[in-house]
């Protein structure tokens, strides 16, 4: 495993302080995004709606090349969710570090794959984040270069499963700097991982 997902408990700090910092304006697109979905709720989510998702996406994630490629996302997208909503519903009441990840992978793999072949590998964990946000963490393809995994559901599984390990591992920081910053401990990592992938 990359430096980064072996910090010391002065390195998670330090990376999160840096990019609260760094990103406070950006990350206000993240915070008002996932308030507006935890709003809409997931059955309700239409072709109207995608306007949250896009916004999520493109403002804060950064993924309008890739999603310009992909014409017809929006309007296959809201169907896509709607059909997975008893799967996402319940991860949507889990907390990564307290589920048996095991026991959800099927589940995890039939939400990943379906959201991902509209969208492709890196918009589906944000997406999938931006719905479950206490359980399905982000990557990016660095972060995927960094851990060796590849894009497809087994890599985002194996990396969900790391992404629990590392909460475990180091629960009492993460939560400290989730009350502090009102995030999700998954988010927490995220910010850990990216801010000492740029230093790796």
């Amino acid at each position: 495993m990359a430096r980064f997902f072996s910090p010391t408990v002065v390195d998670i700090k330090n990376h999160v302080e840096k990019y609260e910092k760094e990103s406070r304006e950006w990350d206000k697109t993240y915070s008002k995004c996932l308030n507006d979905v935890c709003k809409k709720g997931i059955r309700k989510i239409n072709e109207k709606d995608i306007s949250i998702i896009k916004e999520f996406l493109v403002k804060w994630g950064k993924m309008a090349r890739v999603l310009g490629k992909r014409k017809i996302w929006k309007s296959k997208l809201p169907n896509v969710i709607r059909d997975l909503c008893r799967q996402l519903e319940e991860f949507r009441k889990l907390r990564l570090e307290n589920s048996d990840i095991n026991e959800y992978e099927i589940k995890i793999f039939k939400c990943y794959e379906n959201i991902k072949e509209i969208i492709g590998p890196t918009s589906a964990a944000k997406v999938l984040h931006l719905i479950c946000p206490n359980f399905f963490p982000i990557w990016d393809s660095g972060v995927r270069d960094k851990t060796g995994v590849n894009e497809r559901a087994e890599g985002y599984f194996n990396f969900i499963k790391r992404n629990k390990e590392f909460i475990v591992k180091y629960n009492d920081i993460l939560e400290e700097l989730a009350k502090k910053y009102k995030k999700p401990k998954v988010k927490i990592v995220d910010e850990c991982f990216y801010m000492g992938k740029q230093e790796a």
